[in-house]
């Protein structure tokens, strides 16, 4: 049988103290290989099978891109990158009959996981 996708979800990402002026180019490959080369490279292994289906691809985003969130700003320069990437893939799968957009949590949707926790605590201070 072969292999039927419907629904392909991008949640790539990471997140962290990564201040846009002083990061390390380490840490600024890894968050941009994940988020934009992981999300790109899945995609293409998925597009075929998405074509056939007439599926759709989600891409999950970041409130952040239209925001400050200070110390994030690598990673939300990536989640950007991703925003755009979702614009072309959108029009290049369209002929096609595949759905892409991109999901953009908003600021009273934020879960506020460990990573955010150590960042601003749970009283929303930023810990700078």
């Amino acid at each position: 049988m072969p292999l039927m996708i419907f629904r392909f979800v991008n949640n790539a990402g990471i997140a962290g103290d990564q201040h846009a002026a002083i990061s390390d180019q380490r840490a600024v490959r890894q968050c941009h290989g994940r988020t934009r080369g992981g999300t790109c490279v899945l995609t293409q292994l998925v597009a075929p099978c998405l074509i056939k289906t007439k599926g759709c691809v989600v891409n999950i985003s970041s409130c952040s891109t239209s925001t400050i969130i200070p110390g994030f700003g690598v990673c939300v320069m990536s989640k950007a990158a991703l925003d755009t990437y979702t614009r072309y893939l959108a029009h290049e799968m369209v002929s096609h009959g595949v759905r892409v957009n991109a999901v953009k949590l908003h600021t009273h949707s934020i879960i506020v996981s460990p990573v955010l926790e150590r960042r601003f605590g749970q009283d929303g201070e930023c810990r700078d």
